[in-house]
């Protein structure tokens, strides 16, 4: 007999290293078995070159990273009143929800980490012209509309993790 397969519970509240699991095993799907679900891309070497995945199975993996490191559910619903108001009349069951399978998707951040005012300013000398302008009120503002999607880091503590992204997505990715 079949049981029913369960949504990972998500670990809701501030996020961070103190939250994460102990938990030496978890599953997750090998390789082979979401194969099952996606496209290669390999090139005339056969190395692996892209992976296309389906939405829901996009959406299921990012379930599997929050329930290991944690959500905030309350920052998610202050920066986004509208999700706020689904998750209030029950349109979205919750936050992390709407974010795993369409927030994300819609490019809307979470766990945002406080931006560094006076260093991103520094950091980004088109940003503090840009606030000086009056484009936009200050480091934040431009951070969580554009920075984040710029893959600019929003503090000196996460700068290493930004660049190792930017050069994830922008450098070796290039499909050719």
């Amino acid at each position: 007999m079949a049981t029913k397969r369960q949504t990972p519970k998500i670990k809701t509240g501030k996020a961070g290293p103190a939250d994460r699991p102990t938990q030496a095993c978890q599953y997750f799907p090998s390789y082979k078995f979401l194969l099952s679900a996606a496209k290669e891309q390999r090139t005339a070497d056969g190395k692996l070159q892209a992976l296309t995945l389906p939405l829901p199975v996009v959406s299921a993996l990012l379930r599997e990273l929050f329930a290991a490191t944690g959500f905030d559910e309350q920052d998610y619903l202050a920066r986004y009143p509208d999700v706020r108001e689904l998750v209030r009349s029950k349109q979205d069951q919750t936050a992390v929800e709407h974010f795993v399978n369409s927030g994300f998707f819609e490019g809307r951040l979470a766990n945002c980490a406080p931006v560094a005012e006076e260093w991103y300013r520094k950091r980004n000398p088109d940003v503090w012209q840009a606030i000086k302008k009056g484009q936009f009120k200050d480091a934040k503002e431009h951070y969580f509309t554009s920075g984040a999607n710029e893959g600019r880091a929003p503090s000196p503590e996460l700068e290493p993790i930004a660049e190792y992204w930017s050069d994830v997505i922008l450098r070796r990715t290039k499909l050719g």
